[in-house]
This record gives C-alpha cells, structure tokens and sequence, in this order.
C-alpha cells in the first residue's frame, strides 16, 4: 500500500473505476508517523517537530512532504463539507477495515484540520476496546463517552475536554473500560445521546472514532444511531 500512495494520489478517476465507490480523498503516506502506533507519543510533539533528526540537506524535501499531506486532508475536508446534510451540526463517523491502519491518527489529524480553519470541532472517542485519542492528545482518560451510560448525572457536556490552544477543539475520551461495549452501543440511550449532540449549536462538526468495521459490529451501531 505504502508503494502505491503516489499512485493513489494522483490517479483518484483510477481508484473510483477500480473500487467503483465515491472517492472523498486520498492521504498519502506521512513518514514521521512511521511506528507511532508502538508509541505513545503525542500527535502535537511529532507535528510540531516531524523529524527531528532529518540531515540538513533533506530537511527541503521534508518539508514539502509535509506540507502534500497537510494539504491533503484539506482537500479532504472540503470534499466531506460539501455532501448534502440538512443538519447544522454535521456527524461524521470515520474507521478502518482491519486495526492498526491508523484510523484514530485521521480522525485527530481531521479534527485539527476543522479547528484550524476556524470551524468549531468536537472529537468523540468510541472506539471502548482500544482507545487511542487520549493518549494521542495528552489527556487523562479517568471518565469518558462510556460513563455516560451508567451515571445519569454525568452529562455529555460534563465529559469536554478542550485541546491546548484550541479554543475551538473539544474532545471526550473513550472513559471507563467495560467489558460489553455492544451493550452500550445498541442501547436507545446512545440515540439520545447522539442527536442531543448534534442538535447543539456549539458544533460545526463531531467526529465519531469507532472499531475497525471488519473486526467489530461497532462502528455499524453507530452509524444506524445517527
């Protein structure tokens, strides 16, 4: 896959003909995430200082590969802003088919890319198995999305969490581990939830990180929730 991204980016008209679905954008590969999955770094450490220990003469090239991917999720974004919703707050779910294809990594870098751009952004942790956001972002994970179902005085709006520097980034974490997310995921509650969130004026877009699709019937529940 990794040989492929310059092929990918450039020939979106090839990959439609060949998947025969709508292509909304292409992310070309981003070296400095190279291994980040086997660390627990935040995002905001490697985006601010992507190769650290680039040699001088390479650090040009570098430089334009992360502007490409910057420029890229732009790209994206602009393509997903422009699908017909009737909702002012727009819900956007986004997974992977299998794990560790870096799905919480597009989720957060999307988010940012909303935020940047002025737009108000709330990012939610779905994903109860193996939750990402938290670490990513530098933030403690002690109550979250899942103590939303069990403690009826801890409101959504309880659960924010901002992100440094951002006045226009919110997050909630995964929260406590459960051992059933299915339980919670499937339940009438989490259809209140969700519209509650999205009928909120304080959101441009929410964004929903969930399960790979193909390891898990989670990110399914959710999106019939919406």
């Amino acid at each position: 896959i990794r040989e492929r991204f310059d092929f990918v980016y450039h020939n979106n008209e090839e990959v439609k003909k060949l998947v025969n679905i709508p292509i909304l954008g292409t992310i070309p590969y981003f070296s400095a995430f190279q291994g980040i999955r086997n660390k627990k770094t935040n995002i905001f450490t490697i985006l601010e200082n992507p190769f650290p220990k680039e040699k001088k003469e390479n650090i040009k090239n570098k430089k334009y590969e992360s502007f490409i991917v910057q420029d890229a999720f732009r790209n994206f974004f602009t393509n997903v802003r422009f699908i017909e919703d009737k909702k002012k707050t727009h819900s956007i779910l986004l997974t992977s088919s299998l794990p560790s294809e870096g799905k919480s990594l597009l989720n957060i870098i999307l988010a940012k890319t909303i935020a940047d751009l002025g737009l108000n952004v709330l990012l939610i942790d779905c994903d109860l198995r193996k939750p990402q956001v938290h670490q990513r972002l530098g933030m403690n994970n002690l109550k979250g999305f899942s103590d939303l179902f069990f403690d009826n005085k801890y409101l959504w709006t309880n659960a924010l969490q901002p992100v440094k520097n951002y006045k226009n980034w919110d997050v909630i974490t995964s929260g406590t581990k459960i051992i059933d997310p299915i339980r919670i995921l499937s339940s009438e509650k989490l259809k209140i939830l969700m519209n509650d969130i999205s009928t909120e004026d304080k959101y441009d877009f929410v964004i929903y990180d969930s399960p790979p699709a193909l390891a898990f019937s989670d990110s399914i529940l959710l999106s019939k929730r919406r």
